[in-house]
């Protein structure tokens, strides 16, 4: 009876110890595929819920027989766990493939190795000798972690074998989309620029080439093959100064740091051959005042020896927004720091227009509601004079602006987030009320109204949206197509979301959109723009770049 108890204890204690080193597992597993992925851990969110789906399971497939023979005390062969891994990460790749949810191949492989160094490690718990199986469990786990961690760090993520790997299997990722009018082949640069902790950050066309800044304000040259096929990283050893250190360190990092962010760029041309007039918009932190604005800061570069790295910008303020915004609303403490709007175009020969967004003051979440008061830059578009830095408030009533072009025929066109549901394609006329948050088709989060539309009247002066989304797909950057390749689409808006993961063509019949039509991207897309050559080149929030090209059509 005793040894029966003994034997019974032994056995719950196993399966407890077998049960936390799972949890552990477990954990070290979802990390592996965050990190693999090029994401820090706080950003594992913006992960494919459908991918994820796949790897855990074929994690939980590979597990489940090693860890019932080590809870029974069965002898298993190590080199099985191989073979599980093998089979089960395999059929979770197949899948992915055919079903368009594209896991990575690297990733599957690096996460089955994963996988079976901690099986490998669950048959030394069952063994007798406890501080032999405790050494050897431990330095299996340890494996793991360094397998997990070496190729997540920077600056040693681009030379690990897991990047050179994962650079050689995962560019371009490649699908075909039909659309009614052309077939596209999208294409997705993956692995050569380091995933930014703070997301946003945008692309400008530079003669023959492009620019991006990070939402970090790191600064990298692309240059995309005639076919597109291949993409060329250049990094710049250049900053944008944007103080996003004393902004953590000030708030405690109590607000993330993916939310303090540089917002676009914009490169006009310089009044000097090979000079170029740089504008980058970013959050700045006044630390004596203990708030923030948005700024624009400007660069007149020469362009080739800017290209060299060999010249630094000379870094000066064109415009900042007023007031500087505390942290402290009158509810609660707040910085929405990703309703911030912050792209630019062109307008003139020395005038831009920036969005500005309402960064969550809007009379019911966070009080003062901003966006109708004509004495504050927030939820308005600013016309700016780049030379002077002269400026006024050219439309207002925005929530979050997250997109502004400026089409062949002249007219302005801004995309703007909703709340739940209600994003706006809005056609911008000098001194237009776009009605924030006073009117809106969206809803609150909580509820099926959005109260402030409830509580006044719209004003009839209002202008209401020539196209809206509901539900949200989280509308981004906009562009438009104007010669290319896609001869069908001339005179269309293109424009990119977050949420619904896709591009879409916007089709209009003079000032009206009249059609949306979506191509599945899988990726959360920032910004988009068309290059020299037509092509529409797009960054995502998994500093991924992409490309459309209009793919070989069948009769």
């Amino acid at each position: 009876m005793v040894n029966a108890r003994g034997k019974w204890w032994i056995f719950r204690s196993r399966g407890l110890l077998l049960l936390l080193w799972q949890l552990g597992a477990c954990a070290a597993f979802v990390l592996a595929g965050a990190v693999l992925l090029g994401l820090p851990p706080w950003l594992f969110g913006w992960l494919d819920a459908v991918q994820l789906g796949i790897l855990c399971l074929a994690y939980v497939l590979s597990t489940v027989v090693p860890l019932a023979c080590a809870l029974l005390r069965i002898r298993w062969h190590p080199a099985l766990n191989l073979v599980l891994a093998a089979v089960f990460f395999g059929c979770a790749w197949v899948y992915g493939h055919l079903s368009h949810t594209d896991i990575p191949p690297a990733l599957a492989i690096q996460l089955g190795i994963v996988c079976v160094l901690l099986n490998g490690a669950l048959g030394y718990l069952s063994k007798s000798d406890r501080s032999r199986w405790l050494i050897r469990a431990v330095g299996a786990l340890a494996i793991a972690i360094a397998l997990i961690a070496v190729p997540g760090l920077a600056p040693l993520r681009h030379s690990t074998l897991a990047h050179v790997v994962y650079r050689a299997l995962e560019e371009p990722r490649s699908r075909v989309v039909d659309t009614a009018l052309h077939r596209v082949q999208i294409n997705i640069f993956r692995g050569r620029i380091p995933l930014p902790e703070a997301l946003g950050g945008g692309l400008a066309v530079a003669d023959e080439k492009l620019l991006l800044v990070t939402g970090d304000g790191l600064f990298y040259l692309l240059e995309l093959s005639a076919d597109s096929e291949r993409l060329t990283v250049q990094a710049l050893d250049y900053t944008v100064p944007a103080n996003s250190a004393e902004f953590q360190e000030d708030t405690k990092g109590s607000f993330g740091k993916e939310n303090f962010r540089v917002l676009g760029i914009q490169i006009l041309d310089g009044s000097l051959p090979g000079q170029k007039h740089m504008l980058v918009s970013h959050h700045y932190w006044h630390r004596e005042k203990a708030c923030y604005v948005v700024r624009v800061s400007a660069a007149l570069i020469p362009w080739p020896d800017f290209q060299a790295g060999s010249a630094p910008p000379g870094w000066r303020t064109l415009y900042e927004t007023t007031p500087c915004l505390s942290l402290k609303s009158s509810q609660r403490k707040i910085f929405v720091g990703h309703q911030s709007g912050g792209r630019m175009i062109q307008t003139g020969p020395a005038q831009i227009l920036l969005t500005v967004g309402d960064h969550g003051y809007d009379g019911f979440n966070a009080a003062p509601a901003v966006a109708q008061d004509m004495a504050v830059a927030y939820g308005k578009t600013i016309e700016i004079d780049t030379g002077s830095g002269e400026h006024r408030i050219f439309t207002s009533g925005h929530r979050n602006p997250q997109g502004l072009h400026r089409d062949s025929e002249g007219r302005i066109w801004l995309t703007e987030h909703g709340p739940k549901g209600g994003d706006e394609l809005n056609l911008l006329r000098s001194g237009g009320n776009y009605g924030w948050p006073v009117t809106t088709l969206g809803a609150d989060y909580e509820g099926f109204s959005w109260p402030p539309a409830t509580e006044s009247e719209p004003s009839p002066d209002f202008i209401e949206p020539v196209f809206a989304w509901t539900p949200s797909i989280a509308v981004t950057a906009l562009t438009h197509i104007e010669g290319g390749d896609f001869e069908r689409w001339q005179g269309d808006l293109i424009a990119a979301s977050l949420k619904a993961r896709s591009i879409y063509r916007i089709h209009l019949v003079r000032d009206q959109a009249i059609m949306a039509e979506p191509m599945v991207s899988h990726e959360r897309t920032r910004d988009i723009v068309r290059d020299s050559a037509g092509r529409i080149v797009f960054w995502t929030d998994r500093a991924a770049v992409g490309v459309l090209k209009r793919a070989a059509e069948e009769d």
